[in-house]
């Protein structure tokens, strides 16, 4: 069992340099067991070094990693649980030259899945990966699409605690990206499987992830999504509503209801007195609780609306609506400006 203090990964003051390039310094990560962790960032930004470090792939320069509570290298005793537990899927994966029943069957038979196992285990991923049809191609004749659903069958077929994915959805249509993130989003719901994916495409992943980590230049960084909040939508008498913990309704766009996310803009947050006579749906209660300038001359205020919240407002604002702390004010937003991130409906 996995959690806060027994998480499935541990990394302290790692990195990875290769000759006088430093390609990932992160000081301390842990990733429990359960959901979707995303890990997102330019290109370059050390992510695909990070997920080979995970998987055993690659040994960090320096620091310690822990897999279950145990030193992960290659020769370590967290190395076997290592290569039974973890599946990972590089970004262009590699496909024996031959057909997908027997890439599927090699592939069962390299994680020592029984023989009498292999053809129920083939023949769910395929279904689960809607490609039942490819069973008697030839690899070399498949889409990238195609090839990268058929690695994924090859992983899922053999029952991983953890899936790793790197940049799962960066060479794939629109219509195979849907289906993945759908796939995702429902297969850690029904097993108890952690899946984590790098992307640079942040906004696109947000909708299924339940953990984010950002990174930038080989460092964590903070998330550059502003004022992101987790919840739910519903739908009430013809009107979309966000909710979540501590959260006031805020009126939103939304396809359906259901698990979502959203993100307000700091620019898009005006900070008043009173209430506007506007066409800003969103008017929300808080207190301030503190400000800071930024380089670029504007002031950036953290507000307690039941949840933090910041917004980006001029000096001559600060100094009109007295934005001391402790004050008593109004958050307002339009409902456009919210972003939504659902997870796609498989209906």
């Amino acid at each position: 069992m996995s959690g806060p203090d027994n998480p499935l990964f541990s990394l302290r003051n790692l990195t990875k340099t290769y000759g006088a390039q430093q390609a990932l310094s992160i000081e301390s990560l842990d990733i429990a067991a359960g959901g979707i962790f995303l890990v997102a960032g330019p290109n370059g930004a050390g992510k695909t070094t990070l997920l080979e470090i995970l998987c055993g792939l690659i040994q960090p320069s320096s620091g310690t990693v822990l897999f279950r509570g145990r030193p992960l290298s290659s020769a370590g005793p967290a190395a076997p649980s290592l290569r039974s537990s973890v599946t990972m899927i590089l970004q262009n994966p590699y496909l024996f030259h031959t057909s997908v029943e027997r890439f599927l069957s090699l592939a069962l038979h390299l994680k020592r899945i029984p023989r009498r196992d292999r053809p129920r285990r083939m023949t769910d991923a395929l279904e689960a990966l809607a490609i039942p049809h490819l069973r008697s191609r030839h690899t070399s004749e498949l889409s990238g699409g195609e090839r990268q659903r058929l690695a994924l069958a090859s992983a899922l077929a053999a029952d991983p605690a953890v899936l790793i994915l790197d940049e799962p959805l960066s060479n794939v249509d629109s219509s195979t990206a849907r289906a993945l993130m759908i796939l995702l989003h429902d297969l850690v719901r029904a097993k108890p499987v952690t899946v984590i994916l790098s992307t640079h495409q942040i906004e696109r992943v947000l909708a299924i992830s339940d953990h984010e980590i950002y990174l930038q230049g080989g460092r964590i960084v903070p998330v550059p999504i502003p004022n992101l909040i987790s919840g739910e939508i519903v739908i009430e008498a013809g009107e979309t509503f966000f909710v979540g913990p501590s959260v006031p309704r805020i009126r939103v766009n939304a396809d359906h209801p259901g698990h979502s996310r959203i993100s307000i803009p700091l620019e898009s947050v005006i900070i008043s007195r009173e209430p506007l006579r506007s066409s800003v749906r969103n008017s929300l209660p808080a207190v301030v609780v503190g400000s800071s300038a930024q380089p670029n001359g504007s002031v950036e205020v953290v507000l307690d609306a039941g949840f933090e919240l910041h917004a980006l407002v001029t000096p001559q604002s600060v100094q009109s609506l007295s934005l001391r702390s402790g004050e008593k004010v109004l958050a307002c937003f339009k409902t456009s400006a919210v972003s939504v991130f659902q997870p796609p409906s498989s209906g």
